[in-house]
């Protein structure tokens, strides 16, 4: 886990909200996406062989790197999508916490 937090560092933005990426008061993290690297392949594939899962691009998502800082905080939220208008397929969301 150090060494994708490491590889992502730079790439580490102050966190948005929704679809239409807007600044909000209440998500006080930095973050970014790791969709491709050597390393997010690799979270990717052990995630569905822990679940006993065949490997499949199409179930997965890039990897979610955050970083908060002392004194910020994960307001805990749901998510949620419009069946209307947005892709209801269920993705592996893997969690590492370092």
């Amino acid at each position: 886990a150090q060494d994708l937090i490491e590889h992502n560092k730079p790439r580490l933005k102050r966190s948005t909200v929704g679809a239409t990426a807007t600044y909000d008061r209440t998500r006080t993290s930095s973050n970014t996406w790791d969709i491709s690297s050597k390393l997010a392949r690799r979270f990717k594939q052990r995630a569905f062989a822990m679940l006993g899962m065949d490997h499949s691009e199409r179930l997965e998502d890039g990897l979610q790197v955050l970083n908060y800082q002392p004194g910020q905080y994960y307001k805990p939220h749901v998510d949620w999508l419009n069946p209307e208008t947005e892709d209801m397929e269920g993705n592996l969301v893997p969690l590492v916490n370092n």
